[in-house]
């Protein structure tokens, strides 16, 4: 009988991201885990821990997105799906939006067109992955798909409601995720006023932090009408009371929503990155409620750390120069050691997933343990499974970077090592 170190090979180019999440959650001894597959389709595995076996990989949803004789010039790779157990069991994903198409008609949060459609699948049975169906309560407007649920069970999902050029908004469910709230912005976009044909555009990373919190950060993007360019600037952060639906600065003070560029750098700004680029990554909180940070800082990309400290944000620090193109999550201990899962890219071919540890609060990093090491091969991680099992954390794939080819396999990771599958 085969015995496999990856559950999957059916991924499709950029399969999994910490941004599109939670991709994976926990629930009831099982392990759900949704991803990019072929034709940019969304796909699910289950691993259940006390039988040992594997689920799948089944055909949860369908993508307009990378369909053969679509106008698109590249696999597009921002409809990746975000995964949600609900408290009766049914499994959700949001997925397949970069904005939505022009037959959508007009979007009352932006003013430019993208492609797909933001689709809302969940399981026909709790607890099953078989057979799914559709639910039409989301804007099809939607990327960057990221859900929220809390300990009451109300469900969140964030997003950009439509290309770059738009707000980003919030819709809330009571039900189980049955019905939705209407889409409200918590985010501007602008016409920028000092410079000709240029908006503001933003991405963002949301969590629960404790009952009735969540907390976010993000980058700013200028975004050119005629010239799009990565320029990504700066890093904020804010958290929203979900109970009293206030938001709140780093410092405790009542935000103006949405937010504007010119209040987000007044009242929110982390980091002045001064021109250089910037990109978004996780935030988490310590024991006392303070946030901590990581964000991509240069070309090329590598993490840095900042905490909340007696009134001010901390000088940021680089957890790594080992590896380049860095991308994670974080993990903060009851004990005050703060982990950072990481991968990055080998000077030359090669790459690595590794655990990084700081024990002084983030002001030094070491290298705590290495998940997946390679002189060939690339990875690139998932954020952390939500209400991870001890021995399924983190999902991550391969990438041969001297292949054009676009499948990958893919890689659940625990304190057991990879989850293998048998048969």
């Amino acid at each position: 009988m085969a015995v496999s170190d990856h559950f999957a090979d059916n991924g499709f180019s950029a399969v999994v991201d910490p941004l599109q999440h939670p991709c994976a959650q926990y629930f009831n001894g099982r392990t759900y885990i949704s991803y990019q597959g072929p034709l940019e389709d969304a796909y699910v595995c289950a691993y259940d821990h006390r039988s040992g076996s594997w689920e799948g990989p089944v055909l949860a949803g369908v993508s307009l997105m990378g369909k053969p004789g679509s106008d698109q010039k590249k696999v597009d790779n921002h409809g990746r799906p975000a995964l949600l157990v609900d408290d009766e069991g049914y499994v959700h994903l949001a997925f397949g939006g970069h904005g939505g198409h022009d037959g959508l008609g007009g979007n009352p949060f932006g003013v430019t067109r993208g492609r797909g459609e933001q689709t809302h699948v969940i399981t026909d049975r709790p607890e099953d992955i078989s057979s799914w169906s559709v639910l039409e309560n989301v804007s099809k407007r939607g990327t960057y798909s990221q859900f929220v649920k809390m300990d009451n069970g109300e469900i969140f999902l964030f997003y950009r409601h439509g290309g770059h050029k738009s707000d980003w908004v919030i819709q809330r469910s009571t039900d189980n995720g049955r019905t939705f709230t209407a889409a409200k912005p918590y985010l501007k976009h602008n016409l920028r006023s000092d410079m000709e044909g240029v908006r503001d555009s933003w991405y963002m990373w949301f969590t629960r932090q404790r009952d009735g919190i969540v907390g976010c950060m993000y980058v700013y993007h200028l975004c050119s009408d005629t010239d799009h360019q990565p320029t990504r600037y700066n890093v904020y952060y804010m958290t929203w009371d979900t109970v009293l639906d206030s938001w709140t600065n780093a410092a405790g003070d009542t935000l103006p929503i949405p937010l504007s560029r010119s209040e987000a750098d007044q009242l929110t700004r982390v980091v002045d990155s001064q021109g250089n680029r910037c990109n978004h990554c996780v935030c988490k909180i310590d024991d006392d409620g303070n946030p901590l940070v990581l964000f991509r800082y240069g070309q090329p990309a590598r993490i840095r750390f900042t905490r909340w400290r007696n009134g001010s944000w901390t000088e940021p620090v680089e957890i790594t120069d080992t590896v380049v193109r860095q991308d994670g999550d974080m993990v903060v201990e009851d004990s005050g050691v703060i982990r950072v899962i990481m991968h990055g890219n080998h000077e030359g071919s090669g790459g690595e997933v590794a655990w990084w540890r700081s024990e002084d609060g983030g002001e030094s990093w070491e290298k705590e343990q290495t998940v997946a090491e390679s002189d060939q091969i690339r990875y690139h991680v998932s954020a952390l499974v939500n209400d991870a099992h001890p021995d399924g954390q983190i999902v991550f794939y391969e990438i041969d970077p001297h292949s054009d080819e676009e499948n990958r396999q893919l890689y659940l990771w625990g304190d057991s090592g990879l989850v293998q599958r048998v048969g």
